[in-house]
């Protein structure tokens, strides 16, 4: 199952979706990971989520306040210590900040890597930081460009 994050930024709005698509690209779970959305919010986020995988990227690309995300398989400490590669400092407790993580917050960090990593070949006297403190101060929510 492929599934995405379909966030919301607009008008002080955020909000996401959670959408799951089976193995032939159809919408099989739908799940509103925001609370607290009114009535006509909600409906604007679901009319968001594609009924097949194929239109989920597509049907939002004209929307600039709409960000699609595909979640990792694996949300596991694992997956994140693999990923990040500088595998220094303490384990032991950037395990527990991972454990004490949100799904969300997670999906965020993992996705975020990539970003990061170039972020640090354009900027070349900067040390990159230690997984602990990538997950302490919250860096995977920075915009790296």
């Amino acid at each position: 199952m492929n599934k995405y994050n379909i966030s919301l930024s607009r008008n002080g709005t955020n909000a996401t979706v959670f959408a799951g698509y089976d193995s032939d690209g159809f919408l099989e779970e739908i799940k509103i990971q925001t609370r607290g959305l009114r009535p006509e919010q909600l409906s604007y986020m679901i009319g968001l989520v594609a009924t097949d995988e194929f239109d989920v990227k597509s049907k939002v690309i004209m929307l600039p306040f709409v960000k699609v995300e595909q979640v990792p398989t694996d949300l596991t400490f694992n997956a994140f210590w693999e990923k990040y590669a500088y595998k220094v400092g303490r384990k032991e407790r950037t395990m527990k900040l991972w454990a004490g993580m949100n799904d969300l917050d997670r999906i965020k960090c993992l996705n975020s890597i990539p970003a990061y990593n170039y972020y640090l070949t354009t900027k070349p006297s900067m040390e990159r930081l230690y997984p602990e403190t990538y997950l302490n101060q919250r860096r995977y929510e920075s915009q790296f460009k």
